[in-house]
């Protein structure tokens, strides 16, 4: 694998070895491997995102953090505030059974839509009020 990620250095094939590289890594349960290879993907790279909720996930499945897990996808939205973003963390924030959390980030991408209904968004903050009040 480490042949194949020197012949592709500085291509596009790269960045997906890479990611193939800490998908091995975590089948093989060397997880601080894989977590090491997801961080040192630059952010400006177009499978930096990808890498993130890649890297959330190992957080949250094999180190059991939850603070790191929701650090990535603070990252994502802190590099682009996009409704996309917005809602991509508050989903993330729903994983974790915090809803109070996330439906502000869900509010705040409702209004970033200008007078625009997403239903689809507006099922997550119903869904997110309703786990709230239980």
């Amino acid at each position: 694998m480490s042949d194949s990620i020197t012949e592709f250095k500085g291509t596009s094939q790269e960045i997906r070895l890479l990611i193939a590289n800490a998908e091995l890594s975590v089948s093989f349960g060397e997880i601080k491997q894989a977590i090491n290879i997801l961080k040192n993907i630059d952010r400006t790279s177009s499978i930096w995102v990808e890498s993130q909720k890649r890297l959330a996930h190992m957080y949250l499945a094999h180190i059991k953090d939850r603070r790191l897990y929701k650090l990535c996808f603070f990252n994502i939205l802190e590099e682009e505030r996009s409704v996309s973003n917005l809602v991509l963390v508050g989903d993330a924030l729903m994983e974790i059974c915090e809803p109070d959390e996330a439906i502000v980030y869900y509010q705040e991408a409702q209004d970033s839509m200008r007078h625009k209904v997403d239903r689809q968004l507006i099922r997550k903050i119903g869904k997110a009020l309703i786990y709230n009040h239980d």
